[in-house]
C-alpha cells in the first residue's frame, strides 16, 4: 500500500509538471501560429501540431482534474483508491508524455522543413546573383572587346 503522505506528493509534483506542460505548450502553440501567419502559409504539419498540442492539452487537463477529484475525497476513500487502481495514475501520465513527445516531434519536423525551406531560398537567390554576375561579366566583355576593335582614330573625331 501506497504511503498517503508519499503518494500525495506525487500527485502534487505531477500536477506541478502537468502545470508546466500548459505553460510551455501554450508558447509553443503561439509561437506557430505567429510563424505560419508571418510566412502566410498554412500547412498539414501545422494542423497536425495544433491538433496535438490540444490533444495534449485535453489530457493534461483530465489528468489534473482527475487528481484533484481524487485529492478532494476523504483520505481513507484516497488510500483504497490507491490500493486497488495505482496503475492507472501512470497509464494517464504515460499518454501526457507519449503526447508530449509527438508535440515535440511535429515542431522539430516543422523546423526542418522550414530549414529546407530557408535553405532552398538561399540557393535561388545563390543562382539567381550568379546569373546576374555571368550577365554583367557577359556585358562587360562586349564592351571591352568593343574598344579593342574600335580604331585609335575614331575617337580623334
Amino acid at each position: 500500500m501506497e504511503n498517503p503522505i508519499k503518494g500525495r506528493k506525487s500527485f502534487l509534483d505531477a500536477f506541478e509538471v502537468t502545470s508546466r506542460l500548459i505553460q510551455r505548450y501554450s508558447i509553443v502553440e503561439r509561437t506557430y501560429h505567429q510563424r505560419f501567419q508571418e510566412e502566410d502559409r498554412s500547412s498539414q504539419e501545422g494542423e497536425s501540431l495544433k491538433d496535438a498540442i490540444t490533444s495534449l492539452y485535453k489530457s493534461v487537463l483530465v489528468y489534473q482534474a482527475r487528481v484533484l477529484r481524487h485529492l478532494a475525497h476523504h483520505e481513507a476513500r484516497r488510500i483504497l483508491s490507491n490500493t486497488f487502481k495505482p496503475e492507472q495514475w501512470a497509464e494517464l501520465l504515460q499518454a501526457i508524455q507519449k503526447e508530449k513527445d509527438e508535440c515535440d516531434s511535429l515542431s522539430q519536423s516543422i523546423d526542418q522543413n522550414s530549414h529546407l525551406l530557408v535553405e532552398e531560398e538561399l540557393r535561388k537567390q545563390s543562382r539567381n546573383i550568379e546569373k546576374v554576375r555571368d550577365e554583367l561579366e557577359a556585358s562587360l566583355k562586349q564592351q571591352l572587346d568593343a574598344i579593342e576593335v574600335t580604331p585609335p582614330n575614331f575617337y580623334l573625331l
